[in-house]
């Protein structure tokens, strides 16, 4: 429906059932604010997957939770070769030992990472020492869940584990949306660095066999930004032409599209949020050499290994043409790769899930998990930040609702049609909630 004057602290409710990736409310009026102090959105209650429930019986599943979503640190220094993105990457970097692709916080007190996800159960919180030397530097951790309102601690705080690129495990059981780890009193003033933060739930994992449909109409490398061995000739022909949804069909005399160094072992790879992979697929170049995809082999990142999938590519001889490899593997990261021959040109890099979509109608429960909490929204402006009013307030998971005054919330600015939006994996939506301001 479209939303009424609910008065200061309270808020309106849109019902429905559908499956989606992002959620947008919007003012279909010109010259108009909108202030809105909570985005919430709800899910359905799955019969099938009781993920309230959580106990230290349940064994820790193998789906790591938090790989490719973005932390929250301390402090980020040494940049750009360490850097907080190496957090979450899905790679422990086990075996470099010259790596220098990890978290490194600044001389300070409090030193600590943090990412968010959709509220679960949280069985094993996992960090990775650097893989180059100084495993002491992530010495007397500690782990915590954001569960029930406040953080709460998860297992014992970390030894010296004497090893570069070696793990310890933090082990729980509570429903939480955030986990944090920090590095304790003791060694306030010093250091903090991780190659990789894991978070695992129960053992849940996802359904992932090759007798399984594949979803085309959800590419999931889409709108990611990916990495690649090199970048030739670029401006016109770029890495980002990979991921942009196009597949240049019919454009003969298109340029974009990615063109690697003529070099031994090509390569492209995207990060995407650890789930089963059925297939990845590969355009050739739009305007010639159909043959410059010949010999590409396809690999999944699953359990600390790349694992290949489907078979090698033959000489498609077509342009704006497609090639498939078919797999079943539950994995964070796909690598494209070609070991022989000159270059290796691609029009856009794809990669496909099962076709595993679960009941959504009216007739399933909301259930009382906030979808969007802690997720970055994107606003068409934001108005009086001074205040301080802000996007960052829309998914904080504070609704305002006892704060007279508080003027934490998102002001837009008055516009034709504003509108906030957040993003968020496929799932059953049954509701959204707006929240009015306080003051």
């Amino acid at each position: 429906g479209t939303s009424n004057n609910v008065g200061t602290k309270n808020f309106y409710s849109f019902r429905c059932a559908m499956y989606g990736t992002k959620v947008r409310i919007i003012k279909h009026k010109n010259n108009a604010w909108i202030t809105t102090s909570e985005l919430q959105v709800y899910g359905a209650i799955n019969p099938h997957v009781p993920i309230k429930e959580c106990t230290a019986a349940m064994p820790a599943g193998k789906m790591n939770l938090v790989a490719g979503l973005t932390p929250r640190v301390s402090s980020d220094c040494y940049t750009p070769a360490r850097h907080q993105k190496f957090l979450t990457d899905g790679d422990t970097r086990e075996g470099n030992h010259a790596n220098d692709h990890y978290w490194h916080s600044c001389h300070q007190r409090n030193n600590w990472a943090e990412v968010s996800f959709p509220e679960t159960c949280i069985r094993k919180v996992q960090i990775w020492s650097r893989p180059n030397c100084c495993p002491n530097q992530m010495q007397g951790v500690i782990a915590e869940v954001w569960s029930g309102g406040k953080w709460q601690r998860c297992g014992a705080p970390s030894p010296n584990v004497n090893k570069h690129s070696a793990p310890y495990a933090f082990d729980c059981a509570m429903v939480g949306s955030k986990v944090r780890v920090s590095r304790g009193h003791k060694h306030h003033g010093r250091w903090f660095t991780i190659s990789e933060l894991q978070v695992f739930g129960p053992g849940l994992d996802p359904v992932c066999e090759a007798t399984m449909e594949v979803d085309k109409t959800k590419n999931l490398a889409f709108g990611v930004t990916p990495r690649v061995s090199s970048d030739c000739y670029k401006n016109a022909r770029h890495k980002k032409f990979l991921t942009d949804g196009d597949r240049r069909i019919g454009k003969h005399g298109n340029d974009h599209y990615w063109h690697s160094c003529n070099q031994r072992n090509k390569w492209a790879e995207v990060t995407i949020p650890e789930q089963c992979v059925r297939q990845v697929q590969i355009w050739s170049r739009p305007n010639c050499c159909p043959n410059q995809i010949q010999g590409v082999i396809a690999e999944v990142w699953s359990e600390g290994k790349w694992k290949r999938c489907g078979g090698t590519s033959p000489n498609i001889g077509k342009h704006s043409a497609p090639y498939a490899f078919d797999c079943a593997i539950i994995g964070s990261k796909v690598r494209v790769s070609r070991n022989h021959g000159s270059w290796m040109a691609v029009s856009e890099l794809e990669v496909f899930g099962p076709d595993s979509e679960l009941q959504c109608d009216d007739s399933l429960e909301v259930d009382d998990t906030n979808l969007v909490m802690g997720k970055p929204a994107s606003v068409s402006s934001e108005c009086y930040k001074r205040n301080p009013t802000n996007k960052g307030f829309l998914t904080d998971g504070d609704t305002r609702r006892n704060g007279h005054g508080d003027r934490n919330y998102w002001h837009s600015c008055r516009e034709n049609k504003p509108r906030a939006e957040v993003a968020f994996p496929k799932q059953c939506i049954r509701e959204l909630k707006i929240w009015s301001r306080a003051d």
